[in-house]
């Protein structure tokens, strides 16, 4: 009896052990498998990391965009010509002034040092329009204004 018993579970360990190995077919097509969930995975992964990187340059970019900027310009007195540190400056600001959707170049002069005081300040103003109109910026974009009531003899220059 206990030969029965020994040979039904001896039998019994070799019906189970046939029943759950893989066929050579079935191995191959599991190592497929884990090859494309493996592949699947990291692309999923590289696509998220590329989504992320991109979602940032266009943060990154758009804070860029968006970002008013300002900056001035000085002249002599009796002047509305730009020297050689105006286009400086103009030089290192075009970047900015490229990506800008507005421009708004104001004009300043002192009403009460000149006689025409408004006609001065809009030929500093069209001065600066005229330069950076000459670099490549769109004269669309840009807006020129005059300011008479204060004691400046500058141009400031604004982009959004």
């Amino acid at each position: 009896m206990k030969r029965i018993i020994a040979m039904l579970l001896a039998s019994v360990f070799i019906l189970t052990g046939c029943e759950t190995a893989p066929t050579a077919e079935e191995a191959a097509d599991q190592s497929v498998k884990k090859v494309q969930q493996y592949a699947s995975d990291s692309a999923s992964g590289e696509i998220k990391n590329m989504r992320t990187k991109i979602s940032t340059a266009s943060a990154t970019s758009s804070a860029v965009k968006s970002e008013p900027s300002s900056f001035t310009l000085s002249f002599t007195k009796m002047s509305a010509k730009l020297d050689s540190i105006a286009l400086q400056q103009i030089n290192q600001m075009l970047p900015k002034l490229k990506m800008a959707k507005h421009i708004t170049i104001t004009g300043y002069c002192d009403q009460k040092a000149i006689h025409n005081a408004t006609r001065a300040a809009l030929a500093r103003a069209n001065a600066v329009k005229t330069e950076i109109v000459k670099q490549g910026i769109d004269a669309n974009l840009i807006k020129t204004e005059t300011m008479i009531k204060e004691a400046r003899h500058v141009a400031l220059v604004e982009s959004e």
